[in-house]
């Protein structure tokens, strides 16, 4: 058995969608019904009750507000929605600029984007940032006749972690019941990405389990608010704390742009460490 780790060229930096990367899905929806998102949940969400899980009750919601508007959930509805999503400054020069720093650690190491979502692959796929990020997971709707009628992927928010370890190890995650990552055989040398050569970026109570798992692996975590504090702080345990957080600008210049750098350079200086010790 080799005494080193594996010497892998790649980092990976996975970040939420909604609020993270751009403006809110379901406000997007909402708009492309021309009704505010106060309406919204007033009409369909709140009398739907409690004891919902919180994603499905959100995507029934949706179905019975396009349903009795006679707008349902069609694959000209989510183009209509997509319009109203607004990427956040910087964006689409992510790639550039954190393939650049990679670079300038390990020439060859590959820097990959990939969005992972609690909102829906409906919506994410459509935007710009489709052109840019190399993969994305969320949430997908099933169509019968053209209409959305049920979820028939669901990315739950401590189901993240699993997805990150799912991606770190290269393992299948689109058939039924994945992703799993319990595989006893599973051997680091097959890794797709070291844990700890990724970054996890988010904004909200649904990114918590993912700030845990993947800082406990050694990654590392950066939290994204407007008013630049982290509102779900009393609700974050230890474990959850972030390296940073920052307002979602991805602009030149911005501090949100420049802990993306030195959190890409730590996690590329990691790979450059162990690309020594190869044969070791």
């Amino acid at each position: 058995m080799a005494s080193t780790h594996p010497y892998i060229p790649r980092i990976s930096l996975v970040f939420d969608f909604d609020k993270t990367l751009a403006s809110d899905t379901i406000d997007a929806m909402c708009a492309a019904w021309g009704m505010s998102r106060e309406e919204w949940e007033e009409q369909y969400h709140a009398p739907l009750g409690d004891n919902w899980d919180g994603i499905l009750k959100r995507s029934h919601a949706l179905i019975a507000c396009g349903r009795d508007r006679d707008d349902p959930l069609t694959e000209n509805f989510f183009d209509r929605a997509a319009e109203h999503i607004e990427l956040y400054d910087g964006v689409l020069d992510l790639k550039k600029h954190l393939s650049e720093v990679g670079k300038q650690i390990v020439p060859d190491i590959e820097v990959e984007l990939v969005v992972l979502s609690s909102g829906y692959i409906d919506i994410v796929e459509r935007t710009r940032v489709n052109d840019v990020f190399d993969r994305s997971w969320a949430g997908e709707f099933h169509f019968a006749d053209g209409k959305a009628v049920c979820l028939k992927r669901m990315i739950a928010h401590p189901t993240k972690a699993r997805y990150l370890e799912a991606h770190a190890k290269g393992l299948d995650i689109g058939a039924a019941n994945s992703p799993r990552v319990d595989d006893p055989d599973f051997d680091e040398m097959d890794m797709h990405v070291p844990l700890d050569q990724m970054v996890y970026i988010g904004d909200g109570l649904s990114d918590l389990e993912a700030f845990g798992f993947l800082t406990n692996n050694g990654g590392q975590a950066i939290a994204i608010d407007e008013s630049a504090r982290f509102d779900h702080a009393d609700q974050q345990t230890a474990d959850e704390r972030v390296d940073n957080l920052a307002s979602p600008t991805y602009a030149e210049g911005s501090e949100l742009l420049e802990s993306l750098r030195h959190a890409a350079r730590s996690a590329a200086s990691r790979a450059a460490l162990r690309k020594q010790s190869q044969g070791k």
